[in-house]
């Protein structure tokens, strides 16, 4: 719980605290849209100077939608992660995220973030599990603690948007304390997506 405390603390407030005042004035099925289209561009760039060994037209043709190989979020993570250039943690959090996004951006009903949607989507991520950790140690700010679901939704994406774009001092979502991370072990598939074995 130690190791948690000194990266909680790490975190560069001023960057995650502006995220979040953007979320305000959001609803929460605006929250996960809006959430997913800057990690989205994130990606993006990242996959750009990966690919930056080809010309810019068939960097294009892989990025560019619509029939763009890796146009769509999921499959920029996909080959972000089998690249290895994506650590196991972020992986499961963008894998539970998109799922997240399917759900408001294909459902017409007015989405709100309830608890029920908060503990399959969010609660399980690998973020929010240590945001939660850092609060239960009782040790400087309390990220979730006092929150409602919503709130705790949007401190959650504004701090996974910060580390993911490098805005924070956090290298790494994996190297939070082993506690954590439940049966989840870093270099192991994202349990979800777990294929067998090839015979």
């Amino acid at each position: 719980m130690e190791d948690e405390a000194k990266l909680i603390r790490q975190f560069e407030q001023q960057h995650i605290k502006q995220c979040i005042d953007s979320f305000k004035a959001e609803s929460d099925r605006g929250t996960v849209l809006v959430s997913i289209a800057i990690l989205d561009k994130i990606v993006e760039n990242r996959l750009i100077s990966v690919l930056s060994k080809g010309n810019s037209k068939a960097r294009d043709r892989l990025l560019r939608p619509p029939l763009g190989a890796l146009s769509g979020f999921s499959s920029k993570v996909d080959f972000l992660y089998c690249s290895g250039l994506m650590p196991n943690a972020e992986y499961g959090d963008f894998r539970l995220l998109n799922k997240l996004r399917n759900k408001c951006a294909h459902g017409w009903e007015h989405f709100e973030m309830t608890t029920e949607i908060f503990d399959e989507y969010v609660k399980p991520m690998f973020i929010a599990r240590s945001l939660k950790a850092g609060d239960d140690l009782g040790k400087g700010v309390k990220f979730l603690e006092g929150k409602n679901v919503s709130e705790q939704f949007k401190v959650i994406m504004a701090t996974l948007i910060c580390i993911f774009s490098g805005t924070s001092s956090l290298v790494t979502l994996e190297c939070v304390d082993r506690n954590t991370r439940k049966a989840q072990e870093p270099n192991k598939p994202f349990q979800a997506d777990a294929e067998k074995p090839r015979s």
